[in-house]
């Protein structure tokens, strides 16, 4: 084997070029117009039967472009251009058969009868040599090519480079069209799945007769579902608003307490919990008991999120106001949270209750309510397990 085989068949420089072929992704691929002229180009520049654009790999040549040459790759021991491979530049045989590294070639002893090889090699930019543009000819010529023809031939070796990176670009800006439609397609498939789940999420919080709600604390922006609305008594499209709306509808007595839970909750250094009862006057002065359960809202980076979202339902404890005097939100609000946020849950008291006041005791007398400006105080009188409710001036 000669020394430049040997260098061809080295692992290491094989490994290199098979490399830099596998990152233009070109072995194999079907002729294309601009490779074929520039061959076309080099035939009638350098007056030449016999044009190749041929890339080297481990075991093989394999002509990209050709003119005047049937076959469409050759094994190594029938290549000549593996000899160009030594260096860069471009290397001239004059007489294939008097050459010691090429005079034993199947295509020169063959019926072939090649004569003459002049090739440019075809660097990477890091300078890995894996291919040729190169010319061959039946007759020998002993003054090699004219200086024209050899610095045209080491043009065409150029823009083949360059149509090969053009090449490259094209089929990763491709790659990138495709991964992007692939991933808006996962994407897409994605809210669909979402939107049916947040669908079936709907209609179980539906069946069960909770509301839910958003609270923004840093727009200070209120959002109630139906559910929760009608609980409040509030209609579909009057505005709602945490100091507005959701403190004045809360017992009085309530809304201290109700409120420090929630700041709470909100606390950096606190659980990030939500859970209390509240009473809600109604239409008519109803007495509506709510359980509230609900998390806070962590956004990335570990910022609070600035959303409460939380769901209403009736309780078992609700109490009726007397009707002569509907109970009225105559306490001053407290000033909503401004500096946090979080996420809650309310949810009614069930019949079997998940949580319980203390057991009323015979004859203890407590206040369920506090007066109303002008109004009664109501307190209930327990007898037993019964209560009764009666009216104090």
């Amino acid at each position: 084997m000669k020394d430049a085989d040997r260098n061809a068949a080295e692992p290491g420089a094989a490994e290199e070029r098979v490399a830099a072929l596998a990152r233009y992704r070109i072995l194999d691929t079907p002729p294309e117009a601009g490779f074929d002229d520039i061959a076309l180009v080099a035939s009638e520049l350098c007056a030449a039967p016999t044009t190749l654009v041929s890339l080297v790999t481990a075991d093989r040549q394999w002509f990209k472009a050709r003119v005047g040459f049937e076959a469409r790759e050759t094994d190594l021991g029938s290549s000549v251009c593996v000899h160009a491979l030594a260096q860069p530049g471009l290397l001239v045989i004059p007489n294939l058969a008097a050459d010691p590294r090429t005079r034993e070639n199947p295509l020169v002893t063959g019926p072939e009868a090649l004569r003459f090889y002049a090739g440019v090699r075809l660097d990477t930019r890091e300078g890995v040599g894996f291919g040729t543009l190169c010319v061959l000819d039946t007759a020998p010529r002993p003054r090699g090519l004219t200086p024209g023809q050899a610095a045209g031939l080491r043009a065409l070796g150029r823009q083949v480079m360059a149509l090969m990176e053009l090449r490259q670009t094209v089929s990763r800006r491709e790659d990138d069209i495709r991964r992007r439609h692939e991933t808006q397609e996962i994407s897409n498939a994605s809210a669909v799945r979402l939107g049916e789940s947040a669908l079936l999420m709907r209609l179980a919080i539906e069946a069960t007769g909770i509301g839910i709600y958003d609270y923004d604390l840093a727009t200070d922006h209120l959002d109630w579902d139906a559910r929760t609305r009608a609980l409040f008594g509030v209609g579909p499209d009057e505005p709602v608003s945490y100091a507005g709306t959701f403190l004045p509808g809360l017992h009085p007595e309530d809304r201290a307490r109700v409120d420090a839970t929630l700041r709470a909750a909100l606390d950096p250094l606190g659980p990030g919990l939500f859970d209390n009862e509240y009473r809600v006057i109604g239409p008519h002065g109803t007495l509506r008991w709510l359980a509230a359960r609900g998390r806070l809202v962590v956004a990335g980076g570990g910022r609070r999120a600035s959303s409460a979202r939380s769901s209403t339902s009736p309780s078992a404890r609700n109490r009726p106001l007397p009707s002569r005097q509907p109970a009225t939100a105559t306490n001053s609000s407290p000033a909503p949270p401004t500096t946090r946020s979080g996420t809650g849950i309310s949810s009614p008291i069930t019949s079997s209750g998940t949580r319980r006041s203390r057991p009323p005791t015979a004859g203890r007398r407590t206040r369920s309510s506090p007066p109303a400006r002008g109004g009664s105080t109501t307190f209930t009188r327990t007898t037993g397990s019964r209560s009764t409710p009666t009216s104090a001036r």
